[in-house]
């Protein structure tokens, strides 16, 4: 055995003799000596690019281009427009810390584009630390920590819903974190100090089939309801009932919205500038299950209260209940009417994005896998036609990435 190995041994020594007086010779003022002259040292940051799965992207809703993404054990990034490139905002966390490279939820002031709020902490289990909130008032070039009395869990099930953390529009001093296992929470003095919602029907861990609790996954505002001078609060619940609940008292009391639909658990929802609550729907939150599946979009009309079903049929025309879930929404703030929803665990023919540009009422497959069928849909039945890949462009006329090529420095959504 050791007669195979020798020419690998005389290989290596005779790199190794190569190599080593390259090593020797370095100098510590960046200078060379040898037969090669000077040659100065360039140093630069080694180029890690990102860690962690990417778990939301947050716009601001003034500045164009001014975007921020957080991942579920990476920490959180700044797009640069000049550099175009993504800015690491968290790198300083000290490894004592090393719970809060998890970001649970990110919330920006509406009125300040400087201004910008984490969640933060990675496991509610009994090993894991507390979370806390940091807060920034230079676009997360420096921090501010308040230390929370309760667990975040950016690297559990669910951590794509959101956002959990949230400013209200109209009292910006005001945020809301919805918790896994703890409740609504809520701050008066931008994020310095933090009580519970005493108020809110969840206060506790709410368990689904597999004895996890999720909690209250997203807050949204809505406009102010007839006779209610303050913005309307929007809550969700992790759970198969009971799970959407709405304030027009500034948090003082809440009530679950009429005819929201059971059986199904809320994973995101998304508000449109003409009065509609859009939520999507699983059996369970995934991403690593979502159980029966059973996934669903729902429309609500907040001026009549009425819901509507406007789930996309699948790749097969499908009428019956869905194997897969859906994962997130999200509405154009200039085009009230269009919207983008995304399948969640569909491991046949695989997961697929879906473009309405009439509120829901037909559907087009965007995106998918290879080989997954595409084209136009129904809500209840689909017409697809021969199609791959999509290509990401643009996400509310900001340029960050393509699925297929660099980021993109001009242009607007095409249907």
């Amino acid at each position: 055995m050791r007669l195979r190995n020798t020419p690998r041994l005389l290989a290596g020594t005779a790199l190794a003799a190569i190599c080593l007086p390259c090593i020797c010779f370095a100098q510590a003022d960046g200078g060379w000596r040898g037969g090669w002259g000077p040659a100065p040292y360039v140093w630069k940051n080694v180029q890690i690019v990102g860690g962690g799965f990417i778990t939301g992207i947050e716009f601001h809703p003034t500045e164009p281009g001014l975007v921020y993404v957080r991942t579920d054990i990476g920490g959180s990034y700044r797009w640069d427009t000049r550099r175009a490139r993504w800015l690491p905002l968290n790198d300083d966390t000290s490894p004592e810390r090393w719970n809060e490279l998890g970001v649970e939820s990110i919330a920006l002031d509406p009125t300040n584009p400087d201004v910008i709020y984490e969640a933060v902490g990675e496991y509610t289990e009994s090993w894991a630390p507390d979370g806390a909130i940091l807060r920034s008032r230079d676009r997360g070039r420096h921090w501010h920590r308040t230390p929370m009395p309760i667990q975040m869990g950016s690297n559990e099930e669910d951590r794509y819903s959101g956002e959990r953390l949230v400013v209200d529009p109209a009292a910006p001093n005001v945020l809301y974190f919805g918790s896994r296992e703890n409740g609504l929470w809520v701050s008066r003095d931008q994020a310095r100090t933090w009580s519970q919602v005493s108020s809110f029907p969840v206060t506790g861990p709410v368990p689904n089939s597999e004895g996890l609790s999720d909690g209250v996954i997203f807050v949204k505002f809505g406009p102010p309801l007839p006779g209610s001078k303050y913005p309307t609060i929007f809550a969700g619940v992790s759970a198969l009932a009971g799970n959407l609940y709405f304030s027009t008292d500034d948090g003082a009391s809440w009530q679950s919205v009429p005819g929201a639909p059971s059986g199904v658990t809320p994973t995101n929802a998304a508000l449109s500038s003409d009065g509609s609550l859009y939520v999507t729907y699983s059996y369970l939150p995934g991403p690593n299950s979502v159980g029966s599946g059973l996934g669903a979009v729902y429309k609500y009309d907040l001026a009549t209260g009425v819901w509507t079903n406007i789930t996309p049929a699948g790749a097969y025309d499908d009428t019956g209940p869905l194997w897969y879930g859906f994962a997130n929404v999200v509405v154009d703030p200039e085009h009230p009417q269009t919207l983008m929803v995304t399948t969640m665990d569909d491991w046949w023919p695989g997961d697929n994005l879906y473009r309405s540009l009439d509120g829901g009422a037909t559907w087009k497959s965007v995106a998918s896998v290879p080989g997954y069928r595409r084209g136009s849909l129904s809500a209840t039945r689909a017409r697809p036609s021969a199609g791959g890949w999509g290509r990401w462009r643009w996400i509310r006329s900001t340029p960050i990435m393509s699925c297929t090529g660099p980021a993109p420095r001009s242009g607007r959504p095409t249907t």
